[in-house]
């Protein structure tokens, strides 16, 4: 496959492949409603409340939005720190990534900790600025890490002081560990969720994959759509690497003993 790839690249003079996200940024696939979703974040972040969830299964986009979101954010406002949560991780290596990332020189106890972010999370909000902590992955915390994070936000409430909270679910009710944080989305929390493609916003997505990597003229049939569709179930992850199987699989291998060929591409 890696052989045909290079040879549709070649082809075709383009630098990358049209369903990879390697070593590039700032695509940011609008159409689906992640584009609503986007400018409601830019919005939230700033007025919303201290807990925002944005929910949708496992390869729905959620970690390219949040990178978009963060790049549109005024630097002189925001202050923004990343975090991928991995499995069962506790309150005390929360507690130390949160503090390294704003520079909070404090002794890593909760009572201390919790102190230190209140007072961070006023001065921020006297300041009109707004500190930002994006979790990926947040349905990995252990259950005291998410209490540790419920109890941040009863306590900050609207200062100056976000979570942006991307969770690897349509539902985080059905989360056991996230119980403490989902007990406060009527009162202290907002979600979004990122559904998955229909066929026609599969349709969609591939013209702009393919658009954005130069390939304007080159057309997946309506029945490779529909496969692409139906195999992966409108969850973007699946519907790059569905894509990519399909398109390379397309451009043939050049014999050794031929060595020009042309391409046959199924629009063009």
């Amino acid at each position: 496959m890696e052989r045909n790839v290079d040879l549709l690249k070649s082809q075709f003079d383009i630098d990358r492949e049209p369903f990879s996200d390697a070593g590039i940024s700032g695509l940011f696939y609008p159409g689906a409603g992640r584009q609503q979703a986007l400018e409601q974040l830019l919005h939230l972040v700033r007025y919303g409340p201290p807990l925002l969830f944005v929910t949708g299964d496992e390869g729905s986009g959620k970690t390219l939005l949040s990178h978009q979101l963060v790049r549109q954010l005024d630097s002189s406002i925001f202050s923004c720190i990343s975090i991928d949560a991995t499995v069962l991780m506790d309150d005390r290596a929360l507690m130390a990534l949160i503090c390294d990332g704003f520079n909070l020189h404090v002794e890593l106890t909760k009572d201390s900790v919790i102190s230190a972010l209140v007072r961070f999370a006023a001065e921020s909000e006297s300041y009109s600025q707004t500190a930002l902590v994006v979790i990926d992955g947040v349905q990995n915390l252990s259950e005291v890490a998410a209490e540790f994070l419920a109890e941040i936000a009863k306590l900050v409430k609207d200062s100056g002081l976000r979570f942006l909270l991307l969770a690897d679910t349509a539902d985080i009710q059905q989360e056991g560990a996230l119980v403490s944080l989902a007990g406060l989305m009527d009162s202290l929390g907002q979600s979004l969720l990122l559904s998955s493609l229909d066929s026609s916003e599969v349709a969609d997505y591939l013209s702009y994959r393919m658009r954005t990597a130069g390939l304007d003229g080159v057309r997946f049939s309506p029945q490779q759509v529909k496969q692409i569709s139906g195999e992966s179930e409108g969850v973007i992850a699946r519907v790059n690497q569905i894509a990519r199987e399909t398109l390379v699989h397309q451009v043939p291998v050049i014999a050794k003993e031929k060595r020009r060929q042309i391409i046959s591409f199924w629009h063009l």
